[in-house]
């Protein structure tokens, strides 16, 4: 047993006592081996105790809001409807509306679009992107288009992934499919736009968005994009704002390096915002994972998020996390495990500690899947299964968004340190109808946690309504919470609370 186990008092699979209490009371309450998946802890009679205090003044703002990705289509087909299900297509926007997504990343292959160098405007990409937009209006959600990578035919060569011609690309493909989908198509809920899916993803290849000259790949990529920009504010869609670097793990740190190069100038003018994907977190107390090393939550946060995200606001420019994803869990790449309760719970517990942070929007893989890639399977299941809720993907991810609304306040909370603080995330909405929404996460295996929350004292009197994912499949909606400045709560191990005004 290491000296993190130690301080973070969870089960030594070793001794099979509870680290954190004292061995005599550990071993009164813990009977045989059969018990040690839910033990009866001596604490689930007088639960530790975890201070959480919200505060009034705002870090940030959520802005885009919480959603989740559509899958790009190369992943499989039986993660969409087929085209004349209108029963599949309604019964698909129902969940998402049940579920409380408000942004969603819509993936379009250009080269699959053009057909003898025109749009193919009855292609089914754009079919499903019309009924997007028409959900997307009706629930006041907005879309994040993104452009996947270059197409074969306009790229420099088959190593060097990035345009022969950049004003060519501009001006002959991009700027015209854009058009085509804003002007003719009205899909007006279009906000961002990603060029390139993961350019200097080091896990795939050295060679993706890296050009055959000598110049700097950063600065070529901004280049690339400061040219779209040009072209998009001479076509009239200033209202479609860039957004990149769309880094695929927070430890390549981009955003920091196109600071250091002095870009921010030419950042804060090309781009309307930046983001970055996240993946590779684990428990504070799990050990790495051999298939996909990465990094504890709190190391994470402190270390990578926390950096990144003060680099954005020097340059003026907030941050959104347009991937968020449970990698250590990823077995083999047709596992299920990313379904399980406790793999849901990192992802969400992964989000509750970036809000708090003070991000501005969140979108997590995927809403829809094959459940073919690195087992990142979707909160539905796929035609075959038809579209029936995962249970813990659906329900957990319902019950984080189901209860926040785009353009809320961020609330910072902080915990006074106590033995079982390091257990407890949680983060705090002001919402723009004057309500709130706070979120608890106790990441401990199996023990219960007193959680005294202290409100800000001039918020709006309103009843607080309880809502918990645990581990059953289904969340529960628990009795009302009575309102007050001081609260008091016991949080179960393993869980998810939202106390909402909503």
């Amino acid at each position: 047993m290491n000296e993190n186990s130690r301080q973070h008092g969870v089960i030594d699979p070793n001794s099979q006592r509870l680290v954190g209490m004292s061995p005599e009371l550990a071993n009164q309450v813990i009977r045989d081996v059969e018990d040690m998946r839910y033990p009866l802890l001596a604490s689930s009679l007088c639960p530790p105790v975890v201070e959480i205090s919200v505060g009034s003044e705002p870090i940030g703002t959520l802005d885009n809001g919480l959603g989740a990705n559509w899958p790009p289509a190369y992943q499989g087909e039986e993660a969409f409807p087929a085209e004349d299900d209108a029963a599949g297509w309604e019964h698909i926007f129902h969940m998402m509306n049940g579920a409380g997504i408000r942004w969603v990343r819509y993936w379009l292959q250009l080269d699959d679009l053009m057909v003898d160098g025109r749009i193919d405007g009855a292609h089914r990409y754009l079919t499903r992107l019309d009924r997007l937009q028409q959900w997307a209006a009706e629930s006041g959600s907005t879309i994040m288009l993104d452009f996947c990578y270059i197409p074969p035919a306009w790229r420099h060569d088959d190593i060097h992934d990035v345009p022969a011609d950049i004003d060519a690309y501009v001006n002959d493909l991009l700027v015209p499919v854009l058009v085509h989908l804003v002007r003719e198509r009205r899909c007006t809920a279009i906000r961002q736009l990603c060029l390139y899916n993961e350019p200097f993803n080091a896990d795939v290849t050295p060679y993706l968005f890296f050009p055959a000259t000598e110049r700097d790949p950063l600065q070529y990529y901004v280049h690339l994009h400061e040219r779209l920009r040009a072209g998009m504010d001479a076509a009239g869609l200033r209202e479609i704002g860039l957004i990149g670097p769309n880094t695929a793990n927070l430890f390549q740190r981009h955003i920091e390096m196109l600071e250091d190069q002095g870009l921010t100038e030419r950042v804060r003018k090309a781009f309307g915002e930046l983001d970055a994907h996240m993946w590779r977190m684990r428990y504070d107390y799990h050990p790495p994972s051999k298939r996909w090393p990465g990094y504890t939550l709190s190391e994470g946060i402190e270390r990578y998020l926390r950096p990144t995200l003060s680099a954005a606001k020097r340059m003026g420019m907030r941050l959104s996390l347009t991937e968020a994803g449970a990698m250590y869990f990823n077995e083999s790449p047709a596992t299920e495990r990313v379904t399980q309760h406790d793999a849901v719970l990192l992802m969400i517990e992964q989000l509750v500690r970036a809000i708090n942070e003070g991000i501005s929007g969140a979108m997590v893989w995927s809403f829809l899947s094959a459940g073919k890639t690195d087992g990142q399977w979707g909160w539905l299941g796929s035609r075959r299964q038809g579209f029936a809720p995962v249970p813990h993907l659906y329900h957990g991810f319902s019950t984080l968004m189901r209860y926040h609304r785009p353009g809320s306040a961020i609330l910072p909370c902080t915990s006074r340190r106590a033995d079982f603080s390091s257990f407890i995330s949680a983060a705090a909405l002001a919402l723009p109808d004057g309500g709130h929404t706070v979120w608890i996460v106790n990441d401990h295996p199996v023990e219960k946690i007193q959680v005294r929350l202290s409100l800000p004292p001039e918020r709006q009197r309103r009843p607080l309504n309880l809502h918990r994912k645990g581990f059953a499949p289904e969340p529960e909606s628990l009795d009302t919470v009575q309102d007050g400045d001081h609260l008091s709560l016991v949080v179960p191990g393993m869980s998810l609370t939202v106390l909402t005004t909503l």
